[in-house]
């Protein structure tokens, strides 16, 4: 399958150097792109869609418990995947480490402190990405998750973003190299105290039902947290019935459900799906859909 994620091109004639994932003007040390477009550069954080993933971490190529994606973390990174959302749970047998695991941490599974570790180095060659990681923290407490970012070295990639201000554009966010925006469903912060990092989800943002079996059961109203301009949209577009399955991903995942969708619920809501979410993405049109909602195509693909 080719990757998903454009890289631009820079002009011959142009004093750039063209890095992994981006072009970088030497004299600035910055890339001239912003997640492979120079056009999202001065957009808002919140005016960007993202393709993301739901239950990233629980994925068939590991033989993970439970899997709602084919592909690991890292093949989600290169083909282009910039939201995803974690599951965290204490590890059964050293009730002190962090895992990410999906229900239960039942076979294969990996640790907070390793996969934070594959965001920062994917990062770092990769300058012109921003990651968003979406936690359903469980019983982890913020302390612990804390922990695992300090030992992966990626804390001070953490954009700490006072509530209800104006989010940062993509240039600002790849200047100061804080492009890793962290939200959580429990535990979390209005941008102040000592995890302002980790942003209270629901404070910040909103989303859609989850519990689709069917795909009439798809609805842009808002399930929980607090709808309006400025707040981020996680848009959930997945079935389980009663599980996630790659035939239920086949039939929803392409352009006639999942483009619908984000258009009835950008114009339910009033506002931009920022957070476009998928089981097996790697099936159907999800990177067409978020460049056609960040204005870069329009209609469904060739």
């Amino acid at each position: 399958m080719k990757s998903p994620f454009r890289h631009a091109l820079c002009a011959v004639a142009l004093p750039v150097t063209c890095l992994v994932g981006s072009c970088t003007d030497p004299a600035a040390g910055l890339p001239r792109t912003c997640e492979g477009h120079a056009e999202l550069c001065d957009r808002r954080f919140d005016q960007v869609a993202f393709a993301a993933t739901h239950n990233s971490m629980a994925d068939t190529d590991t033989d993970a418990f439970a899997p709602c994606q084919t592909h690991d973390i890292v093949r989600q990174l290169e083909d282009g995947v910039r939201g995803f959302m974690l599951d965290t749970h204490y590890d059964p047998v050293d009730t002190t480490s962090v895992m990410l695991c999906h229900g239960a941490c039942l076979g294969n599974y990996r640790s907070l402190t390793e996969t934070l570790g594959t965001y920062d180095a994917f990062l770092e060659t990769h300058r012109d990405a921003i990651v968003t990681l979406i936690f359903e923290a469980g019983p982890v407490r913020v302390a612990d998750i804390e922990a695992s970012f300090v030992a992966a070295g990626i804390l001070p990639r953490a954009y700490v973003h006072a509530l209800g201000t104006p989010w940062p554009t993509l240039r600002t966010l790849i200047a100061e190299d804080t492009r890793l925006v962290v939200v959580t469903d429990a535990e979390g912060s209005d941008g102040t105290g000592p995890y302002a990092w980790y942003k209270d989800q629901w404070a910040y943002g909103f989303q859609n039902p989850y519990a689709a079996e069917v795909e009439a059961d798809f609805s842009c109203d808002v399930d929980r947290g607090v709808a309006g301009a400025g707040q981020l949209f996680i848009m959930n577009h997945f079935l389980t019935a009663p599980f996630a399955s790659l035939p239920l991903a086949q039939s929803v995942n392409p352009y006639a459900s999942l483009g619908a969708h984000v258009r009835r619920c950008q114009t339910e809501r009033g506002q931009l799906p920022n957070f476009i979410t998928v089981d097996f993405y790697e099936t159907g049109d999800l990177f067409h859909v978020v460049d056609e909602a960040n204005g870069f195509v329009s209609g469904p693909p060739n």
